[in-house]
């Protein structure tokens, strides 16, 4: 704990409350099958899965197979190991209900946060929210959700993008205004509704999961809470993922034009390959020295938690890292993919579970489109 009172002895903040919502709807593995769909247009039609590339995921575990130069041997290994499975570990996922809106999902989460440390929605004078689906163009969540809370009108709220990798520069910026002393609590939001802008024929439909995750921090004894965090961006792969009609290079923002829903899809498959056959390389890239820097090395991190992109991510990231792969945990199974609220989700489920008492060090990652990679410490 020196290391980190060196590194700066205002590092006392942390997280005193933590929610997440899941929608009621669950969609298993059926939905893809030759069963009945029940007359749903939607579902009769993903039924009959397109065999497309653009999925992170699949292109890589495609490289992998071929074993193209390049990739890192975590992810031949552990791609390998759910090859014969085509939903790749993945049994059930929430789905956002036709009568849902995202914010409805925040406030839901927001809530049990709030109650979680304490507090009332009076007590929260920062909000910082990313909605990977936002209700409207804008104004973004963030206004929604601090009105449907009932935020004071002293309150900051603002939306904060970095995609999948959201809740870390979020707990690094609210915790640097906190430790400013300008607030006295923060409410972090990450959501998804992707399955609203998923096309069920393409495989990564089969990850995608809908919910939300807050997260509520506030000042806590020095040496105990956030420490630091390492973030970069290689944007050099931003074509890899993109929301945008799929066929068409009129603006996303004139459906007159183009007559096409928005869709996640890629317009550049060698950065979507390079995505996933260097998942590995890339947690290194950023976790190693997050942790030299704060004089850690791998065998002092407690537990681990990392976003769940696919089933084997983070026990590749474990094998990337030399850490225990019982140092880490996935609600990929149960949860599919949450895009932003992963990382948070993951962290809600090992804090609930005992394994992150006080005193332990966690190390958190997590990537993005764009293509972004994100990493923190934390001293619980």
């Amino acid at each position: 704990m020196d290391n980190e009172r060196r590194s700066g002895e205002a590092c006392g903040v942390g997280i005193v409350g933590m929610g997440v919502y899941l929608p009621a709807t669950v969609r298993d593995n059926t939905y893809w099958g030759d069963g009945d769909t029940g007359g749903d247009a939607e579902a009769a039609a993903a039924s009959d899965k397109v065999d497309l590339d653009d999925d992170v995921l699949a292109s890589a575990e495609r490289a992998a197979k071929r074993r193209e130069r390049g990739i890192d041997t975590e992810v031949i290994e552990h791609s390998a190991r759910w090859a014969s499975d085509p939903f790749r570990g993945a049994r059930q996922r929430h789905v956002i209900g036709h009568d849902e809106q995202p914010s409805d999902m925040e406030v839901v989460a927001a809530q049990q946060a709030l109650a979680d440390a304490g507090l009332d929605a009076g007590d929260i004078d920062l909000m910082i929210i990313f909605s990977q689906v936002n209700d409207f163009a804008g104004p973004l969540n963030h206004v929604i959700v601090a009105r449907k809370l009932g935020l004071g009108h002293h309150a900051t709220a603002f939306t904060l993008v970095s995609d999948c990798a959201s809740f870390v520069p979020h707990l690094n910026v609210a915790a640097r205004m906190l430790q400013a002393g300008d607030h006295r609590h923060a409410l972090l939001i990450q959501s998804s509704a992707l399955s609203r802008v998923t096309d069920y024929r393409m495989p990564a439909s089969l990850n995608v999961g809908d919910g939300a995750v807050a997260t509520v921090l506030a000042r806590v004894e020095p040496g105990r809470g956030f420490i630091g965090s390492k973030q970069q961006t290689r944007a050099d792969l931003s074509g890899g993922l993109r929301l945008a009609p799929s066929r068409s290079d009129a603006p996303w923002y004139r459906g007159d034009l183009h007559q096409q829903a928005l869709t996640v899809h890629t317009v550049d498959r060698r950065a979507l390959v390079v995505m996933g056959t260097r998942a590995a390389t890339f947690c290194r890239e950023v976790c190693e020295p997050l942790l030299e820097q704060h004089g850690y090395g791998a065998d002092a991190v407690d537990f681990f938690v990392v976003s769940q992109p696919t089933v084997w991510f983070a026990e590749a990231c474990c094998d990337a890292l030399g850490i225990a792969r019982e140092r880490t945990l996935t609600t990929f199974q149960t949860c599919g993919h949450l895009m932003p609220a992963s990382l948070p989700l993951n962290l809600h489920r090992a804090r609930a579970e005992g394994k992150t008492p006080p005193g332990s060090l966690t190390l958190l990652y997590s990537p993005g489109a764009g293509f972004i990679q994100a990493a923190m410490l934390y001293r619980w």
